[in-house]
């Protein structure tokens, strides 16, 4: 099992020491403290010497899935789905566990620091330290507590430091501290952000800056991510670990990461060899050995090339307004990859409920833009793919590509574990420099971060890093599902809605141009219309298509407008000597059952192309009339006069 230790490892965890694989869920310290086991991992053995599974960390939110051979390695398709469907039943197991217990760390928590006494600079722990306490408090057994809170200062846990012993530090089983942390408050212009509460008390004690704690290395990135959406007009500093000492450096390879993925600069403490003896590593340890000047010295000395500029408050120039005639007269023009479809340089959001077809139709549209061909028979400007698949089986998704094409597409599939959006956003910026301008598809958003996608927080960090990938020149397709009962409308945070720029929906459609989807239990007895267009929101140009799956190609083709067959039907009831259009609204409220306002619309859709509308002088009302007996409406060429049966039938209903 060492490829599973392996894996265990690189997600930055301690393995555990016995690895059993018997479906059941596992506890584990990940932190290597034996009373700490926020680790969990279930593996089964599927036969065939196929194991799988997962693995994470409460404390850390972690969760990974496993197995020891790839699907293209396993060459077997029902072993493969029969150890996916394991997995996902036991993860809803772990998911309701994981929230219980997160739950009840956080009221846990509340309890302990409300019982508790504030903390004096003479704790042990900190005059160890050399540090004060900034808003601490110490517990009956004397030990340091520190809060964990989100960005609205709702606890998540506590992290404990018990009495004079530097290392043993604790957090409250099950809280959850990723993406959480602490702060000491002070000035704003500048922010930093540390891992330990003593080396960000040291920093702002050199600096008077507010500094903000992660806890542990692995938290710095989600913190970050916080902190750039939060703190816009701050300059965020990363003060790293040097975790010389250690293999791999965690503290600086993790800082590194979080300031590249963000656009920060960050600084590392560096150390004569006359001390490496007593093993320093962070801004405390500088702090102690050379005292606060030193300290405040070396954080003054960030290299140029990490320097970001300070935001500015206000302009030392003032501002180029530019008139509305220098705008209109400007050489530029909207830029598609499929004209009035797909936007160039755009985060747009394409839904559709669960087994719709979304993939399918999102590689059609792939295929026209890596290959420069065409969608609908509209021409797609050519340019690179990068289909990023956190779902599909490589079996299914081979199946998918024999009818689509895609050749010249590039894939990263779920079997190869593509990045996550909140994990290593940087790993896709790196993809862009290989391939600049591309077209970036993400599917689906529920899998390509580990957020709630309710929670608005998590969604604002996912947009945004999507935003920075739109702003070095990608183009950003993000795949999502649709809310529970309802195929029009897609599910979670109104920080997908406000960030995203173009929304676009395929869900199948029951009458003309209504937008309203068919009944799930009427969908599949129906030759299913899909309406795909804009929904709801877009920065561009709105548009709309009506399409069919087509049975044999199993591909989405151009369908009719179901809008002209309604239309046609409203038609046939307007007699050829015409009617007023109060009795017309009875008979498609009785014949049709289209209610006052949908009738209106259709009735002034239909204008011009289908009848003519004239106003009749008195009491002012409109007369409804075909254009002639004998002729074919505009737009048009189907007239059918009424039956005897169909007049006598609407001289009933008046």
């Amino acid at each position: 099992m060492q490829k599973f230790i392996e894996a265990v490892q690189s997600a930055g965890l301690t393995p555990p020491e016995c690895i059993k694989i018997d479906g059941n869920i596992q506890r584990f310290s990940s932190n290597g403290n034996r009373h700490d086991k926020a680790g969990y991992y279930c593996l089964f053995n599927n036969g065939n010497d196929f194991i799988g599974g997962y693995f994470g960390c409460w404390r850390s939110d972690v969760y990974q899935t496993w197995t020891n051979q790839s699907e293209a390695e396993l060459n077997n398709h029902d072993l493969w789905l029969e150890n996916r469907r394991k997995i996902e039943a036991s993860k809803r197991e772990v998911e309701l566990a994981r929230k219980e217990k997160a739950s009840n760390a956080a009221k846990r928590a509340i309890e302990i620091w409300e019982q508790a006494k504030p903390a004096t600079d003479d704790h042990p722990y900190l005059k160890k330290k050399g540090v004060k306490s900034y808003g601490l408090k110490v517990d009956e057994q004397g030990n340091l507590l520190i809060p964990v809170f989100d960005l609205k200062k709702d606890f998540h846990s506590l992290q404990l430091i018990s009495t004079g012993i530097e290392k043993n530090k604790r957090f409250l089983p099950g809280g959850v501290v990723r993406g959480h942390c602490y702060w000491i408050s002070g000035k704003e212009d500048i922010i930093y952000l540390a891992e330990g509460y003593a080396t960000a008390a040291s920093i702002h004690q050199a600096t008077g800056a507010t500094v903000y704690i992660s806890f542990m290395a692995g938290n710095l990135l989600p913190v970050a991510q916080a902190l750039k959406v939060n703190k816009p007009d701050s300059r965020l500093v990363i003060a790293a670990d040097n975790d010389a000492f250690t293999d791999q450096n965690p503290g600086l390879t993790k800082a590194k990461e979080a300031a590249q993925a963000i656009g920060a600069p960050f600084i590392c403490p560096e150390f004569d060899p006359q001390y490496h003896e007593a093993r320093p590593t962070d801004f405390n340890d500088l702090h102690l050995l050379h005292g606060l000047e030193a300290l405040k010295l070396r954080l003054d000395h960030i290299q140029p090339q990490q320097e970001q500029p300070k935001p500015a408050k206000e302009h030392k120039q003032p501002p180029r307004l530019r008139t509305g005639a220098e705008i209109r007269n400007l050489d530029i023009k909207m830029e598609w990859l499929i004209e009035g479809i797909i936007p160039k340089g755009a985060v747009s959001l394409l839904f559709g409920r669960g087994g719709i077809g979304k993939t399918t139709l999102a590689l059609q549209i792939c295929d026209a833009i890596a290959s420069g061909g065409s969608f609908l028979n509209i021409p797609a400007e050519k340019t690179s793919v990068i289909y990023v698949d956190y779902e599909n089986s490589l079996a299914i998704l081979s199946d998918r590509l024999k009818k689509v094409g895609g050749e010249q597409i590039l894939f990263w599939v779920a079997a190869d574990s593509p990045a996550q959006l909140d994990r290593d956003p940087q790993i896709y910026v790196t993809l862009l420099k290989s391939h600049p301008n591309a077209l970036l598809i993400f599917d689906t958003l529920r899998s390509a971060q580990t957020g709630d996608e309710n929670e608005s927080r998590s969604m604002a960090l996912v947009m945004q890093t999507l935003r920075q990938l739109r702003d070095q020149g990608a183009t950003v397709i993000l795949l999502h599902h649709t809310r529970k009962g309802s195929d029009s409308t897609y599910k979670g945070s109104t920080a997908i809605f406000d960030l995203v720029d173009h929304v676009m929906g395929l869900y199948p459609v029951k009458g003309p141009e209504d937008d309203q989807e068919v009944d799930e239990d009427h969908m599949e007895n129906s030759d299913r219309t899909f309406r795909f267009g804009t929904k709801d929101k877009t920065r561009f140009q709105p548009f709309k298509h009506f399409l069919r799956f087509d049975k044999e190609s199993h591909l989405f083709v151009a369908a009719d407008d179901p809008g002209d067959f309604t239309l046609e039907q409203i038609q046939k009831l307007i007699p050829p000597e015409g009617i007023i259009q109060k009795d017309l609204l009875l008979i498609l409220d009785s014949r049709l059952g289209l209610k006052q306002r949908r009738a209106l619309a259709l009735l002034q859709q239909g204008t011009d192309r289908y009848w003519i509308a004239e106003k009749k002088p008195l009491k002012n009302s409109l007369v409804y009339k075909q254009f002639c007996s004998f002729a074919s409406p505009i737009g048009n060429t189907k007239l059918q006069n009424w039956s005897p049966e169909e007049r006598e039938e609407t001289q009933n209903c008046l």
